[in-house]
């Protein structure tokens, strides 16, 4: 396990790359704060940390596609972004 910095720089990386994608990926004029990227990539790790024990004996390989689903709805609402914006920022990110 890391040290509690690293995991910040860890993040805090994570959700530079996430904010520059959405920050090119956005409609002009609208502004994308580091924070919420931040926050944004820190669910999406919690999402691919707890759901895949979860979903895989329910659904099996298809886990897969449901979190990356649950990727797309994650971003859509952290960053208020239409859908198809979502999605190519998660197909990026």
């Amino acid at each position: 396990m890391p040290p509690l910095g690293g995991t910040i720089v860890v993040y805090l990386t994570c959700g530079g790359v996430l904010w520059l994608t959405a920050h090119l990926l956005a409609p002009v004029g609208y502004e994308i704060t580091l924070w919420r990227a931040v926050g944004c990539a820190l669910l999406m790790s919690l999402a691919n940390a707890f759901l895949p024990p979860i979903l895989k004996p329910q659904i099996g390989d298809w886990y897969v596609l449901a979190i990356f689903s649950i990727h797309v709805v994650i971003a859509r609402s952290i960053l208020w972004l239409p859908f198809w914006r979502s999605f190519l920022i998660v197909v990026v990110y």
